[in-house]
């Protein structure tokens, strides 16, 4: 397979976006593809063969892209963004209920549902206890009383 060029587009907040930017960007390099980092606020890129727009949307970068995605997630998801969905080639979807969202809710016929990755930060040298820490922060979408009913079974 040709190597592609790809962007990651979204904004490098030294967190989450940060990490997600990172990973993917490891995995398609070591693919072999040629990936770039563009800023979400840009009026222009490079063109590429694929645009990758993770959590944050841009009509008028996805115009340099050959091809486009969507990573989105829910809680940071507007709303002035569901008129434009449709120019995504493919929309990733990271839980069952963003899935269910695009593909029924808004009728999107390009969600996949593809779960998500993590950095493995598994240190065989620390005890491990079965725990967990379920931060909601101010979003409605985190399921907390799912994540309860999971612990609690």
């Amino acid at each position: 397979m040709k190597p592609l060029s790809i962007a990651l587009i979204s904004r490098d907040n030294g967190v989450g976006l940060t990490a997600d930017m990172n990973l993917l960007e490891g995995m398609l390099t070591e693919a072999g593809h040629g990936v770039r980092r563009v800023e979400w606020t840009d009026h222009a890129m490079p063109h590429v063969d694929v645009g990758i727009f993770l959590e944050l949307w841009s009509p008028r970068l996805a115009r340099y892209a050959r091809k486009t995605v969507g990573v989105f997630n829910l809680e940071w998801f507007q709303s002035s963004w569901t008129r434009d969905l449709g120019r995504l080639n493919q929309l990733w979807a990271k839980s069952v209920e963003s899935h269910a969202i695009y593909s029924q809710r808004l009728r999107l016929k390009t969600s996949t549902l593809t779960g998500f990755l993590s950095r493995d930060l598994n240190d065989p040298s620390v005890p491990r206890q079965a725990t967990a820490l379920h931060l909601r922060g101010h979003s409605d979408f985190k399921n907390t009383n799912e994540v309860i009913e999971a612990w609690r079974t």
